[in-house]
């Protein structure tokens, strides 16, 4: 058990650093070191990192005992085989519904919270104080024992939303824990399975954190786990050591000399190992940056000297705007003419923002416009993701056991996927604007006729209009939409329910994960989908 930092300003490059340090722990090829980044950046952080390692640039590089994780991933990466992991993942939604339910079942209970269960967003604000909570390791007991503080320390409606929130947030844990698994019970779990790793086996780990400016309760106590039994590299953007008294309030890096301090006393507090520090290598970079740094650090901290004013700062230029959509637009319109003038590439550019999101509508159409390419790191949920949605509705279609199979919603999710396109001829699928015209005829035909279950998997083709001739049978006003109509049900009754039967006599996860292939390989699945299936063997 030990535990060394790694310090310098933001002008440094830190990023070296750890890699050296990565560099010299893989050359015991015992060690396995794991690399933990913020979630933003894990995918940057984990690109260059490998680039770093591959000295000798060849052309293709894979890594083993170096893994660049953020905090989910490593939750995934141990607890992958865990049963407790294998739970049911509860949404954002189905979080939502289970304390809606618990708000109407224990309404008479409640008292400042009575009756706001139906106010819009009120739900997913209680849903976000419980995540918060968990985060910062505060049971339900512990918001009982603040709401019995006398009088004097507590006022009377914090004491009613305290008992509140404890009602609901006990009762969601009584009916989500040992059932069901999220984000805030998944670090839980993580503790619980390093704890209990042999000694011989977490020795030879090594763990390095990065671009963190602070930690929830809960990776604290990640960490604090590690301190006391692997090696632990924590990189801080920071100009110095806290390691006796904490920092001032005031200080420009006081978040980080929080973090230092902190993880510093607790390392001395339980006898393990504190190496001496590292610092960050120095970056060569323009000296009005370096100028400009300085400022900034002593601008925030009060009774810092100010620099003294240079004459001319080539490095740094400031607009003023009236609006995001104007701030923007000027940058993209700067950057066009610099790569015109042939002497940068897009690739040279990056625009940093302190919140992301108040961008995140205008950058598409900002950046369209100019015709510059670009990727932003605004984190996006899986959830409406056309591979999930294919495959959750795959899955929701049919089931054994239940009386009604093939619905209206199940079968068009898969569909409206657009995941799945049938051919026109051998080498050419159907256009995309021409298969949405026929799901949209097979659509309406379905809506029209309230079509579901065996009407799906019927040999008989639908027919989208019909007359009754002289006999009395069924005569087709418009074969060519019918056609069209059946080629998409047809895809439906031909597919499905042979990979329904297979799935059910599948043993195991693996071979029944196996079945999804000739879906993915059938003459219906686009390109895209075609790569997934072949990459699965």
């Amino acid at each position: 058990m030990s535990l060394q930092f790694i310090l310098g300003k933001a002008s440094d490059d830190h990023f070296s650093k750890v890699v050296d340090n990565l560099r010299k722990t893989s050359e015991d090829r015992e060690i396995k070191s794991f690399y933990i980044v913020p979630n933003n950046v894990k995918f940057e952080s984990e690109l260059n990192t490998l680039k770093k390692l591959n000295a000798k640039n060849a052309a293709t590089y894979a890594q083993n005992q170096a893994q660049v994780f953020s905090f989910s991933r490593l939750i995934w990466y141990f607890l992958n085989g865990e049963a407790d992991y294998q739970l049911p993942q509860l949404s954002q939604t189905a979080i939502n519904m289970i304390i809606y339910q618990i708000i109407e079942d224990h309404e008479e209970q409640l008292t400042i919270y009575r009756g706001e269960g139906k106010q819009a967003g009120f739900i997913q604000q209680i849903a976000n104080q419980i995540s918060e909570l968990q985060q910062g390791n505060l049971s339900p007991d512990d918001l009982d024992r603040l709401a019995e503080l006398d009088a004097n320390q507590i006022n009377p409606e914090l004491r009613s939303k305290l008992h509140d929130i404890s009602l609901i947030y006990r009762e969601f844990v009584q009916q989500t824990d040992g059932k069901y698994t999220y984000n805030g019970a998944n670090f839980e779990l993580l503790r619980e399975y390093l704890a209990k790793l042999p000694d011989q086996e977490i020795s030879k780990m090594h763990f390095y954190f990065s671009n963190f400016e602070k930690f929830s309760a809960q990776q604290l106590q990640i960490v604090q786990l590690l301190i006391a039994r692997v090696h632990v590299v924590m990189d801080l953007t920071l100009d110095r050591k806290y390691d006796q008294a904490g920092p001032d309030e005031n200080k420009f890096f006081y978040q980080s000399a929080k973090v230092y301090h902190y993880f510093y006393q607790y390392a001395k507090n339980i006898g393990a190992q504190i190496y001496t520090d590292q610092t960050a290598t120095k970056r060569s970079i323009n000296s009005g940056l370096n100028q400009f740094e300085e400022y900034w650090i002593a601008s925030n901290e009060a009774g810092k000297p100010i620099p003294a004013k240079i004459a001319q700062n080539d490095a740094i230029e400031i607009l003023k705007t009236n609006n995001a959509f104007e701030e923007l637009s000027q940058i993209a319109i700067k950057i066009r003419q610099l790569v015109a003038t042939g002497k940068y590439r897009y690739r040279d550019f990056l625009v940093a923002t302190r919140d992301l999101s108040q961008y995140q509508n205008i950058i598409n159409p900002i950046f369209t416009m100019q015709q510059i390419p670009y990727f932003t790191d605004i984190q996006k949920h899986m959830d409406n993701h056309p591979l999930v949605e294919l495959i959750d509705a795959l899955f929701s279609i049919y089931r054994p056991n239940r009386a009604q199979n093939y619905s209206y919603d199940d079968v068009m999710r898969l569909l409206k996927t657009e995941l799945l396109l049938p051919k026109k001829d051998e080498d050419h699928y159907l256009s995309l604007s021409q298969y949405r015209q026929d799901l949209a005829l097979c659509e309406n035909l379905v809506l029209k006729n309230g079509y579901t279950g065996s009407r799906w998997t019927q040999k008989e083709d639908w027919m989208y209009a019909t007359t009754t001739g002289d006999e009395n049978e069924l005569i087709d006003k418009n074969v060519e939409i019918s056609k069209k109509i059946n080629v998409i049900r047809h895809f439906i009754k031909d597919t499905l329910p042979p990979f329904y039967r297979k799935i059910k006599k599948a043993q195991t996860g693996r071979e029944a994960s196996f079945n999804l292939v000739p879906i993915f390989n059938s003459k219906w699945s686009s390109k895209p989908v075609k790569k997934l299936a072949k990459s699965s063997h």
